[in-house]
C-alpha cells in the first residue's frame, strides 16, 4: 500500500470519508474501502468518476447567467446603444441581454476541468481514465476553465447544489495541484495535500469520528470565555476555539489536533513537545474551568489532549501531565496504521471521560 506525503492512500479515503461523512457514507462509496490505490491520484479519480456520475443521474445545477447576443428576433432587454455603436440594424438584428438558464455554470466547469486533468495523469488507472471519459461525455455541452482563474472563495452552496461540496473539494485537490509548478516543472508530483489541507483534513476526520461513533458525547467545536475580572476589553482578547470538545456528564475532554509532516518534537539539543501547544492547550483548560464555575456550575472533570498526527518521521507519544488537579494528554494517532488500530485508538480516547 504506497504511502503519500507521509500517510497511506487508503487512510486517506478513511480521512475524506468522515470529513464529508454525510456523502461518502452512502452505498456507492463503499466499494471503494475495499479497493487497494496505489496513487492519491487514483483515488481522487476514483471518487470523483462516482461522484460525478450520481450527480449527472442526480441532474446537474442550473442557475441564470446573463448573455448578450446580436439576434434577429428581439430576446430580453434589447440594448439600443450598442445595436446603433455595433450597427447590427443594418443588418436587421439587435444586441440583446437575457438571463439563460443553463448548467454551464461555475461549479460544473470545476469538475469538468479537473476530470479532464485527471485523465491526462499517467498514475489513474486504465479503469478510472475510461470512466473519466464516460463523465466528460455526459458534460459536453460544459466550458474548460483555466486552473489559474478559478475564484475559489466565491463558490457558494446552498440547498441545491450542496452535494457538490465534497466532489469541489476534491477537484480542488486535483486543480492546486496542477497549478504547483517551478519553472514549469511539478513539484512534489505525487502529493495533493500540504500541510495546511492535511491539518484541515485531520482535524474533520478526527471531529467527525466521534460525532458519528459517540455522537451522545457532543463533537463540535466550542468557544471558550476568557475568564476576566473586566470584560470591557474582552473584545479585543483572541477567540478561544477549541478543535473538538467532548462532554460527558461528569466531565469534558478538550481535544487539539495537529498534523506536522517534520518531526513532532522540537529543539536542537533536546527534544520538546511545542511549548505554543502545551500553553493553548492549558488556557484552554483553566479557562473552561472558571467558565463552569463563574456560571453556578459543577466544573466537573476538565482535561485536554494534544492530538499529533503520527506520520513516516516522529515519535509515538503517550504522555500525561496533571496541573492542578487537570491532564494535559500528549498523544500520537498513526496515520500509516492499519485502519482498525486507528480506530480502537481513537475509541480509546473516550475512556478519559469516564
Amino acid at each position: 500500500m504506497t504511502v503519500k506525503r507521509n500517510i497511506t492512500v487508503k487512510n486517506i479515503y478513511h480521512m475524506l470519508a468522515y470529513a464529508f461523512k454525510d456523502v461518502l457514507k452512502e452505498k456507492k462509496y463503499g466499494n471503494l474501502r475495499d479497493e487497494e490505490f496505489d496513487h492519491q491520484s487514483d483515488l481522487l479519480a476514483a471518487i470523483l468518476v462516482i461522484g460525478a456520475d450520481s450527480q449527472i443521474k442526480r441532474g446537474l445545477d442550473k442557475n441564470y447567467i446573463p448573455i448578450i447576443e446580436t439576434k434577429s428576433v428581439p430576446t430580453g432587454r434589447i440594448d439600443i446603444s450598442a445595436s446603433i455603436k455595433n450597427q447590427t440594424t443594418m443588418r436587421s438584428m439587435l444586441v440583446c441581454e437575457f438571463d439563460d438558464f443553463t448548467a454551464n455554470i461555475e461549479i460544473n466547469k470545476i469538475l469538468k476541468t479537473a476530470l479532464n486533468i485527471l485523465i491526462k495523469d499517467k498514475e489513474v488507472s486504465p479503469k478510472n481514465r475510461k470512466q473519466l471519459k464516460k463523465s466528460l461525455f455526459f458534460l459536453g455541452n460544459i466550458d474548460l476553465l483555466d486552473p489559474a482563474d478559478i475564484k475559489w472563495s466565491k463558490i457558494q452552496y446552498h440547498k441545491n447544489n450542496v452535494t457538490y461540496r465534497m466532489l469541489l473539494y476534491v477537484c480542488y485537490l486535483v486543480i492546486s495541484h496542477s497549478l504547483m509548478s517551478e519553472n514549469g516543472k511539478k513539484k512534489n508530483l505525487s502529493d495533493y495535500f500540504d500541510d495546511q489541507k492535511l491539518g484541515d483534513l485531520f482535524e474533520n476526520f478526527v471531529r467527525n469520528y466521534y460525532d458519528v461513533h459517540y455522537h451522545s458525547y457532543v463533537s463540535s467545536p466550542r468557544h471558550i470565555r476568557w475568564n476576566t475580572d473586566n470584560d470591557d476589553f474582552a473584545v479585543f482578547l483572541p477567540v478561544m476555539k477549541t478543535d473538538i470538545m467532548l462532554e460527558s456528564k461528569s466531565s469534558t475532554l478538550i481535544i487539539d489536533t495537529k498534523f506536522y509532516t517534520n518531526q513532532i518534537m522540537q529543539g536542537q539539543y533536546e527534544k520538546k513537545i511545542s511549548s505554543n501547544n502545551l500553553y493553548q492547550m492549558y488556557a484552554y483548560i483553566k479557562n473552561k474551568v472558571d467558565e463552569k464555575e463563574k456560571d453556578g456550575r459543577d466544573p466537573n472533570v476538565v482535561s485536554g489532549m494534544i492530538l499529533y498526527a503520527k506520520t513516516e518521521t516522529g515519535d509515538d507519544l503517550d504522555i500525561e501531565y496533571s496541573f492542578s488537579g487537570n491532564t494535559i494528554f500528549v498523544k500520537t494517532l498513526n496515520m500509516n496504521d492499519d485502519w482498525k488500530n486507528i480506530r480502537s485508538r481513537l475509541d480509546s480516547f473516550i475512556d478519559f471521560l469516564n
